[in-house]
Protein backbone atom coordinates (compact mmCIF):
# COMPACT_ATOMS: atom_id res chain seq x y z
CA UNK A 1 0.00 0.00 0.00
CA UNK A 2 2.87 2.36 0.77
CA UNK A 3 4.18 2.08 -2.79
CA UNK A 4 0.73 2.72 -4.22
CA UNK A 5 0.40 5.85 -2.10
CA UNK A 6 3.79 7.09 -3.25
CA UNK A 7 2.80 6.62 -6.88
CA UNK A 8 -0.50 8.37 -6.31
CA UNK A 9 1.27 11.27 -4.58
CA UNK A 10 3.62 11.60 -7.55
CA UNK A 11 0.71 11.55 -9.99
CA UNK A 12 -1.03 14.32 -8.03
CA UNK A 13 2.18 16.38 -7.95
CA UNK A 14 2.51 16.04 -11.73
CA UNK A 15 -1.12 17.03 -12.23
CA UNK A 16 -0.63 20.06 -9.97
CA UNK A 17 2.28 21.18 -12.12
CA UNK A 18 0.26 20.64 -15.28
CA UNK A 19 -3.04 22.22 -14.22
CA UNK A 20 -2.24 24.35 -11.17
CA UNK A 21 -3.36 23.82 -7.58
CA UNK A 22 -6.90 25.16 -7.86
CA UNK A 23 -7.87 23.98 -11.33
CA UNK A 24 -11.13 22.00 -11.58
CA UNK A 25 -9.19 19.11 -13.12
CA UNK A 26 -7.48 18.65 -9.75
CA UNK A 27 -10.70 17.68 -7.96
CA UNK A 28 -10.54 14.06 -9.12
CA UNK A 29 -6.88 13.77 -8.16
CA UNK A 30 -7.42 15.30 -4.71
CA UNK A 31 -10.46 13.12 -4.05
CA UNK A 32 -8.57 9.98 -5.01
CA UNK A 33 -5.53 10.85 -2.88
CA UNK A 34 -7.67 11.99 0.06
CA UNK A 35 -9.65 8.75 0.05
CA UNK A 36 -6.43 6.74 -0.16
CA UNK A 37 -5.02 8.58 2.85
CA UNK A 38 -8.28 8.13 4.76
CA UNK A 39 -8.31 4.39 4.02
CA UNK A 40 -4.69 4.00 5.10
CA UNK A 41 -5.13 4.39 8.89
CA UNK A 42 -3.10 7.01 10.67
CA UNK A 43 -3.06 9.43 7.73
CA UNK A 44 -6.21 11.36 8.58
CA UNK A 45 -4.52 14.78 8.74
CA UNK A 46 -3.06 14.28 5.28
CA UNK A 47 -6.50 13.24 4.07
CA UNK A 48 -8.04 16.35 5.65
CA UNK A 49 -5.55 18.66 3.92
CA UNK A 50 -6.08 17.12 0.50
CA UNK A 51 -9.86 16.82 0.80
CA UNK A 52 -10.14 20.46 1.89
CA UNK A 53 -8.47 21.40 -1.40
CA UNK A 54 -11.02 19.34 -3.33
CA UNK A 55 -13.95 20.81 -1.38
CA UNK A 56 -12.65 24.33 -1.94
CA UNK A 57 -12.50 23.82 -5.69
CA UNK A 58 -15.87 22.08 -5.81
CA UNK A 59 -17.51 24.93 -3.90
CA UNK A 60 -15.73 27.73 -5.76
CA UNK A 61 -16.47 26.29 -9.18
CA UNK A 62 -19.97 25.09 -8.24
CA UNK A 63 -19.17 21.61 -9.53
CA UNK A 64 -20.73 18.20 -8.82
CA UNK A 65 -22.84 17.92 -5.66
CA UNK A 66 -22.14 14.19 -5.62
CA UNK A 67 -18.39 14.81 -5.47
CA UNK A 68 -18.80 17.62 -2.96
CA UNK A 69 -20.89 15.57 -0.56
CA UNK A 70 -18.66 12.53 -1.03
CA UNK A 71 -15.60 14.60 -0.13
CA UNK A 72 -17.40 16.14 2.86
CA UNK A 73 -18.45 12.70 4.11
CA UNK A 74 -14.87 11.37 4.00
CA UNK A 75 -13.66 14.60 5.58
CA UNK A 76 -16.18 14.19 8.40
CA UNK A 77 -15.03 10.61 8.99
CA UNK A 78 -11.42 11.80 9.27
CA UNK A 79 -12.35 14.53 11.74
CA UNK A 80 -14.40 11.96 13.69
CA UNK A 81 -11.34 9.71 14.00
CA UNK A 82 -9.33 12.75 15.07
CA UNK A 83 -12.05 13.46 17.68
CA UNK A 84 -12.65 16.94 16.30
CA UNK A 85 -16.37 17.36 17.02
CA UNK A 86 -16.41 21.04 16.03
CA UNK A 87 -15.14 20.26 12.54
CA UNK A 88 -17.69 17.48 12.07
CA UNK A 89 -20.49 19.85 13.13
CA UNK A 90 -19.11 22.48 10.75
CA UNK A 91 -19.34 19.96 7.91
CA UNK A 92 -22.96 19.20 8.85
CA UNK A 93 -23.66 22.94 8.61
CA UNK A 94 -21.97 23.13 5.21
CA UNK A 95 -24.15 20.30 3.94
CA UNK A 96 -27.29 21.96 5.33
CA UNK A 97 -26.40 25.32 3.75
CA UNK A 98 -25.67 23.70 0.40
CA UNK A 99 -28.95 21.80 0.46
CA UNK A 100 -31.05 24.90 1.26
CA UNK A 101 -31.05 26.25 -2.28
CA UNK A 102 -31.52 22.90 -3.99
CA UNK A 103 -34.59 21.23 -5.45
CA UNK A 104 -36.74 18.92 -3.34
CA UNK A 105 -35.33 15.97 -5.29
CA UNK A 106 -31.75 16.90 -4.41
CA UNK A 107 -32.69 17.58 -0.79
CA UNK A 108 -34.31 14.18 -0.42
CA UNK A 109 -31.40 12.46 -2.18
CA UNK A 110 -28.84 13.91 0.24
CA UNK A 111 -31.01 14.26 3.35
CA UNK A 112 -29.85 10.90 4.68
CA UNK A 113 -26.23 12.03 4.38
CA UNK A 114 -26.99 15.09 6.49
CA UNK A 115 -28.63 12.91 9.13
CA UNK A 116 -25.72 10.43 9.13
CA UNK A 117 -23.18 13.24 9.50
CA UNK A 118 -25.19 14.79 12.34
CA UNK A 119 -25.17 11.39 14.09
CA UNK A 120 -21.41 11.17 13.52
CA UNK A 121 -21.01 14.58 15.20
CA UNK A 122 -23.14 13.44 18.13
CA UNK A 123 -21.08 10.26 18.48
CA UNK A 124 -17.88 12.31 18.36
CA UNK A 125 -19.08 14.37 21.30
CA UNK A 126 -19.51 11.31 23.52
Amino acid sequence: MKRALELLERAVALAERQYGLNHPEMVYHYLQLGRAYADNGGMDMRAVNVLEKAVGILEAENLSLNDLFSALAVLAECHFRLQNEGKVRSIVSRVEETLKGQSQEVQSKFGDLRAELAQLADDCGR
